[in-house]
């Protein structure tokens, strides 16, 4: 029996076919976001373009810190309407968005000033 695309782990062989599939299957491609945030990095407007059938959602912005500086409901016929950060101050913020249908996406956002 041949033994050449055996990886040894602990002493056990194990098929190389195998715990590669296993290693892939734990991977899964990465959703498409449902909206977009434009610019970025931004010095004054946010701007949110949804992918799909548009609905209600809301947008949390936090500083490196964890702590909220903004947050807004944005209803389904807000959605061309953008969100000014010229208040902030400049650096690197995460954002949150929860879709109405519970959904959640998570990005980096970077805000510049004037």
């Amino acid at each position: 029996m041949k033994q050449k695309n055996n990886i040894y782990k602990g002493g056990d062989a194990l098929d190389f076919e195998t715990k590669s599939q296993a290693i892939a299957d734990d991977f899964t491609e990465a959703e498409e976001p449902t909206i977009l945030i434009y610019p970025n990095p931004v010095s004054d407007v946010i701007g949110f373009r949804m992918m799909g059938e548009p609905e209600a959602f809301t947008f949390r912005l936090f500083t490196m810190q964890g702590m909220v500086v903004l947050e807004r409901q944005m209803k389904e016929g807000e959605l061309h309407t953008g969100i000014g950060v010229h208040h902030l101050m400049k650096g690197v913020y995460f954002y949150e968005i929860q879709t109405q249908g519970g959904k959640v996406q998570n990005g980096k956002l970077i805000v510049i000033t004037n």
